[in-house]
């Protein structure tokens, strides 16, 4: 039983060689043309989430500039009301300017 089972599998392994042998340059020229194939897929599939992080990136950034802006502008909405205010707290010029009071 032992010989029969190595006969056998010494005829699959020399049918398999003589398999690769007769067909080894169409089943390159395959796994080249699936590499390939997929190779795009994969470059698309990079693309597409590099793209995603960037966008997710400038939305961070474009809260923080948002928000900087907000500030920024509460700031000058101050800055112009005290301004306006100023105007109220000054002395008149009277004719008199030169002489000391």
């Amino acid at each position: 039983m032992k010989a029969k089972l190595l006969a056998i599998w010494t005829s699959v392994k020399a049918d398999l060689a003589d398999t690769w042998v007769r067909t080894k340059i169409w089943l390159l020229g395959i796994l080249a043309i699936v590499v390939a194939i997929e190779f795009e897929k994969i470059k698309q599939f990079l693309l597409v989430y590099m793209g995603k992080k960037e966008i997710q990136k400038d939305q961070k950034i474009d809260a923080k500039l948002s928000a900087q802006e907000s500030s920024e502008n509460t700031q000058a909405n101050l800055l112009i009301q005290e301004a306006e205010g100023l105007p109220s707290k000054e002395k008149p010029v009277t004719d008199g300017w030169e002489k000391k009071e």
